[in-house]
């Protein structure tokens, strides 16, 4: 949190992973918003990673996370990205 007189900024981190082992799962997606004391947002942003070995990993998702990540859009958008060469959006 940053104070500026009466006013605080939050800043609200949010990450998707493949699942909830670091050394194993990678991130997909963190997006970070920025927002006042009563939560009226400041700012927003969304950055979407292709880990290296992509097509390994998306075969090898828990049925879970396959489930999660394709009703929420992140697998598509994923996959999307990694057509184009993973270059970030």
């Amino acid at each position: 949190m940053r104070q500026e007189g009466s006013e605080v900024t939050i800043i609200w981190c949010d990450m998707e992973t493949t699942g909830l082992d670091h050394r194993r799962d990678p991130i997909l997606e963190v997006a970070l918003i920025a927002t006042t004391s009563s939560l009226t947002t400041i700012a927003e942003r969304t950055w979407l990673h292709v880990p290296p070995d992509w097509d390994r990993i998306r075969s090898d998702l828990h049925p879970a996370v396959d489930e999660m990540h394709t009703a929420n859009g992140l697998l598509a958008d994923i996959d999307a990205l990694h057509e184009k060469g993973g270059e970030p959006y």
